[in-house]
């Protein structure tokens, strides 16, 4: 297990991408099937047990309140982490820390619950698949 601290960043990054909590993921959902078919398709999206992590640009990410909105750093493109935040690990060592760990791909990072989502069964959005995930989620 890696532990790693953090701290609030001085500048937030940009936006790639979005965590839904368990307690916002019907929220997070509903917001996507409120999107056009065109922007939906432009999203990626994975369900994890504890979440779900949206990836796109940030002018196509609904804004969801409750939500955590992720970005990534220029030296570590493949770990996704809450933008308002900033690894006290130089981001490079933690990116090889992970990957070596936990394999190839890209990753979300929830630190507050101390989650590693893997990223690399992320598939485009479409209405049928939200429905879908949805339905199991909405009970």
């Amino acid at each position: 297990m890696i532990e790693i601290e953090w701290r609030r960043s001085e500048q937030p990054m940009q936006p790639g991408g979005l965590l839904a909590r368990k307690e916002y993921r019907v929220d997070c959902l509903r917001a996507l099937l409120q999107l056009e078919t065109e922007r939906q398709a432009t999203l990626m999206g994975v369900a994890a047990a504890s979440c779900i992590v949206i990836l796109g640009s940030e002018t196509d990410l609904p804004w969801i309140p409750g939500v955590i909105y992720l970005g990534r750093a220029p030296s570590s493109p493949h770990l996704w982490w809450p933008t308002y935040l900033q690894p006290m690990t130089p981001p490079d060592l933690l990116q090889q820390a992970v990957r070596r760990h936990a394999g190839s791909g890209d990753f979300a990072i929830d630190p507050e619950h101390k989650t590693l989502i893997p990223l690399r069964e992320a598939l485009p959005l479409d209405p049928h698949t939200i429905q879908d995930v949805l339905k199991r989620h909405a009970t």
